[in-house]
């Protein structure tokens, strides 16, 4: 596929492609033990894809990539095809970055949240060499002209808009990146009792290793989403010269250092236009706040 050379391109290349996955295939049947992983791109997705299925298989780590046995639901729609075909554990595991008005599946809905300046930076390191290179596109080009355009489908705040009334529902569990990351053991817990799982201390120390910045980074082939890419005739086989690993850095903030004053600024804007209005929240740290009191009272603590 030909890739974007200029802003406005790669936001219309990212429109279609949201598109075509909007609507859940016919072909897919949802099961009441299912578990999704519903997250805007790039905000901890693959993390808790690595925690949920280390819950599940109790650490097994023999899969060649993490989407093999935890399927993108959104590609399989645009596929018209059955995501549940591809799942690799029982119970099923997906991820998925619909709006929840476009979901509406039974099963159980793990959200995971970040700070958007920190979620726009990641996503454009994880779409360059993919949609774009570097060199035509920069980060304050991509936060500027695409990722905050008013009329994109795959929208931030839009996506947060459409989950949050969803927390309220038993069957969903929020979190926060910024709290999952440097409180792992406990969030590790919440997930595991919000799943109903049995699970022993030497259980959970386990995934908290395995689900380290450490640990995947060394493992990053197994996080890169190359079947995905070939699928998509983003990526040859055996190619590994187009790769990017979705593990990247780990770090919390780091919009600050790469972002200019103005895209930042304009993040800030767009909230209090968009999310205070409507959620209260002057910020994100105010949202944060009651995402992570949420979290406790449904875990109990």
């Amino acid at each position: 596929m030909k890739k974007s050379s200029t802003p406005e391109a790669l936001a219309r290349d990212l429109e279609e492609d949201y598109i075509l996955g909007r609507s859940i295939s016919p072909n897919f049947q949802s099961e009441s033990s299912d578990i999704f992983i519903a997250t805007f791109p790039k905000c901890g997705t693959t993390l808790i894809q690595q925690i949920v299925y280390g819950l599940i298989s109790h650490g097994d780590m023999s899969f060649e990539e993490i989407g093999d046995i935890s399927p993108y639901l959104d590609f399989y729609n645009r596929k018209q095809e059955d995501a549940g075909e591809f799942a690799g554990s029982t119970p099923r595991l997906f991820k998925t970055h619909l709006y929840y008005e476009d979901l509406h599946e039974q099963g159980r809905y793990i959200c995971c949240f970040r700070n958007p300046g920190d979620a726009a930076l990641s996503y454009y390191h994880f779409l360059a060499d993919w949609f774009f290179d570097k060199e035509t596109i920069s980060p304050d080009a991509y936060v500027q002209q695409v990722y905050t355009h008013p009329d994109t489908h795959e929208n931030f705040w839009r996506y947060l808009l459409s989950w949050y009334p969803a927390l309220d529902n038993p069957n969903t569990l929020a979190v926060c990146y910024e709290d999952l990351v440097p409180e792992k053991l406990i969030y590790i817990n919440r997930i595991c009792n919000f799943l109903g799982f049995d699970c022993t201390p030497e259980h959970l120390s386990l995934i908290e290793h395995q689900s380290s910045f450490e640990f995947m980074k060394k493992n990053e082939e197994k996080f890169d989403e190359k079947h995905l890419r070939i699928k998509c005739r983003f990526l040859k086989p055996g190619d590994t010269t187009s790769l990017t690993s979705k593990v990247r850095s780990g770090k919390q903030g780091g919009h600050k250092e790469e972002l200019s004053e103005e895209s930042i600024a304009l993040l800030e804007r767009q909230w209090q236009e968009i999310i205070t209005p409507v959620l209260g929240f002057k910020n994100y740290d105010e949202f944060r706040a009651n995402v992570i009191q949420r979290s406790k009272t449904h875990c109990n603590g």
